[in-house]
């Protein structure tokens, strides 16, 4: 992730995954913006603020992907923090919650637009869903 993929400011605060000079995407429809709200949002503006006058080009985390392998990184590091708050069971991962969630809100048939605002995905501000 890059300084400049975060938009805190916006009428909808998010974070742009996309192919820039940090890092390349597997497919292009793998291009697409993530709501931040509370807890998230928060974090987005802590880290914006610590990395001070960086170049909008430059890492947001900098220790992150440093061996080039940076989302393997990332997911080793969240699935450490699941296992410390008592998560012992191997199958779920963080990659694997998104995906519950999503299938939660669907089985509760709660609406499009909400489940696009609390998960991102590709189409939610892309779709003009507002």
């Amino acid at each position: 992730l890059a300084v400049g993929d975060v938009f805190v400011d916006e009428p909808v605060p998010y974070i742009w995954i996309r192919a820039n000079k940090v890092r390349g995407l597997k497919a292009q429809d793998r291009n697409r913006k993530l709501a931040l709200i509370g807890a998230a949002l928060d974090a987005a503006k802590d880290a914006l603020q610590a990395r001070g006058k960086a170049k909008l080009d430059d890492k947001l985390f900098e220790t992150f992907g440093a061996s080039g392998r940076g989302a393997d990184s990332i997911s080793q590091k969240l699935n450490h923090v699941l296992r410390r708050a008592g998560i012992a069971d191997k199958r779920l991962t963080i990659y694997s919650y998104r995906h519950a969630w999503h299938d939660a809100m669907r089985a509760i048939k709660l609406d499009e637009w909400t489940q696009f605002y609390l998960c991102g995905g590709s189409g939610f501000l892309d779709r003009g869903i507002s």
